[in-house]
């Protein structure tokens, strides 16, 4: 005869069930991190050119046939224009969309000045006020969407209204920053 047993039947243990399942999803965490790229894209600025024109503006006399504006006085300005050249290359496996980018000069005094992104539809006629800056500027690089493994290099202009040649050689650091859709924005130190 077999022994009287009243209460439940033995479940065998689901802890090796709850292991496996462990296991499984520490190998398919591990294969997505390894096989995907750790960086979004590649940002490298390859080279800089500094482009600092004094700008004075001279109001003429009506006597001498030149025209006045009422209210206006002569002024002279600095801006400096940072042309740098930056290969780019989107290393995901989705497109990128470049959405601007901006520039950073960190004075002797520790003050942030910001420096603006000249767009590429400006460039014509920016070259064309300052024939010097024409050969700087070279191929300008396209902000236009990056398909996978895309490389592009080329060259980005930016604006620092009322910097002098001076204010950059002295300059404590810079940095260029690309702002991407959808994505965190990538600094780069000069």
């Amino acid at each position: 005869m077999s022994d009287l047993n009243l209460g439940p039947p033995e479940q065998p243990s689901r802890a090796k069930y709850f292991v496996s399942a462990i296991i499984v999803i520490a190998v398919i965490v591990a294969a997505v991190v390894w096989f995907n790229p750790h960086h979004i894209s590649e940002i490298s600025i390859e080279r800089t050119e500094v482009f600092a024109p004094h700008t004075v503006s001279k109001t003429s006399g009506i006597r001498s046939g030149g025209m006045h504006v009422i209210g206006e006085t002569e002024f002279a300005e600095d801006n400096l224009y940072l042309i740098a050249t930056v290969r780019f290359k989107d290393t995901l496996r989705i497109p990128l969309d470049p959405m601007g980018g901006s520039a950073t000069l960190i004075t002797p005094e520790n003050e942030s000045v910001d420096g603006t992104l000249v767009a590429l539809r400006d460039l014509p006629r920016l070259t064309q006020i300052f024939p010097n800056l024409a050969p700087l500027t070279g191929k300008p690089l396209s902000l236009d969407p990056f398909q996978p493994g895309e490389a592009r290099e080329g060259t980005l202009v930016f604006l620092f209204s009322g910097i002098a040649e001076k204010d950059w050689k002295s300059k404590k650091s810079a940095t260029i920053t690309i702002r991407l859709s959808e994505q965190p924005a990538q600094t780069i130190p000069l």
